[in-house]
Parts: C-alpha cells; sequence; structure tokens
C-alpha cells in the first residue's frame, strides 16, 4: 500500500525516510498518526490533484429563479399588450374614440414604444441571469407607468375633459403588469445574492 507525505501529500516510496518532494522527514514507526493501524496516511485537506480547483457549480435554475423568471416573463408579456389596448376613451355626444400608448390618432408609436423598449430589455437580462440590469429596468419602467398616469390625469384636468374621459383596460392593465414585474425583478435579485455559494479560498 502507498504511503503519503503528511506534510506535502506526495506519493512516498515504502522505504523512503524523506519525501522525495518537500524534504521532511517520513514517521515510519507503525501505529502513527494518520489511519488506524499504522496504514497509510492520507493527503492533507487542500493538498494534491485538485486542491487549487474550485468546487464544481450545480447547473440548472433554483426553483425560485425558475418561478421569478417565468413570472418576469408573463409580466412583461402583459405589459406590451396593455400598450396595444384603448388607454383612455373619450366620449361625447355619442362619439367616442379610444387611444392607446402605441398607436392612436395616426401618430405611430407613441409613449408605448418606451414601455416595449424597457420590458423587452428587463426580459432578456433575467434570462441572461443579469438580474440587476434587469431589476434597474424594471423599476425604471415602473417608474415611467406612474408618471405616464399622473401626466395624462393632470393633462385631462387642465383641458377640462376628464368628465368625458373615461380609463381604459390598457390603463390598469399597465399599472398592474408594470408593477408586477419590478417587484419580481427586485425579489429576483434579492434572491441571486442570497443563494450564492460562499467564496472557497484557492
Amino acid at each position: 500500500m502507498s504511503k503519503f507525505c503528511r506534510n506535502c501529500g506526495s506519493v512516498l516510496d515504502d522505504n523512503a525516510a524523506f519525501c522525495n518532494k518537500c524534504g521532511a522527514k517520513i514517521d515510519s514507526a507503525p501505529g502513527a498518526p494518520g489511519t488506524p493501524g499504522g496504514g497509510p496516511t492520507p493527503p492533507p485537506y487542500g493538498s494534491g490533484f485538485g486542491a487549487n480547483f474550485p468546487p464544481a457549480a450545480s447547473g440548472g435554475l433554483s426553483s425560485n429563479e425558475a418561478i421569478f423568471n417565468m413570472g418576469i416573463l408573463i409580466a412583461g408579456i402583459l405589459v406590451i399588450i396593455s400598450t396595444l389596448l384603448p388607454y383612455v376613451t373619450v366620449s361625447l355626444w355619442g362619439y367616442s374614440e379610444s387611444i392607446s400608448l402605441l398607436l392612436g390618432d395616426g401618430e405611430g408609436m407613441r409613449d408605448g414604444i418606451f414601455f416595449i423598449i424597457l420590458t423587452i430589455g428587463a426580459v432578456v437580462c433575467t434570462f441572461l441571469s443579469q438580474r440587476l440590469p434587469a431589476m434597474v429596468l424594471g423599476i425604471i419602467n415602473f417608474l415611467l407607468c406612474i408618471f405616464e398616469i399622473i401626466s395624462t390625469t393632470s393633462s385631462l384636468a387642465e383641458s377640462g375633459i376628464s368628465v368625458v374621459v373615461k380609463n381604459g383596460p390598457g390603463f390598469y392593465l399597465i399599472f398592474i403588469a408594470s408593477l408586477a414585474m419590478g417587484v419580481l425583478a427586485v425579489l429576483n435579485y434579492v434572491n441571486s445574492t442570497k443563494s450564492k455559494p460562499p467564496v472557497m479560498p484557492y
């Protein structure tokens, strides 16, 4: 059976008195500290082949990460859908017109394009495991939603036509979806910081 140097862990010759690698004196007395009965002494912890390699990372996502990722994806899809739905509806003397955040009045793309860009960025960063940028984009998206709601309410109040304007489904859906995406992005980032394994010294 092979013997090992208790100092560096190198394999020793049966009759060696000193280690060929580090020069440490070999204690060949039977029953020496090591394995019971004076058997071969195992190499010390952190020595030998593979000692300087970090532990293998576990593959795949945890259940929490998968839930957060799916939730952010669903919330992002709802945000994009909400930009296409009627945001406000103007009804006066039998005439009714709905305006969405993305399209309306033949003006092409409106404020909804910013929601779409931020949402796509947050979702992409989430699935690339870039959780800090995803959290930042999710928060900015929700703050933009709040700004849009306040701006719309103020404009209608100043123009004096708020009594003939009703909030559409897009108004409520974008608030709920933006809030959900922002909260999930924050929770996903917090969860990732807690689940990081400790750094092992080499």
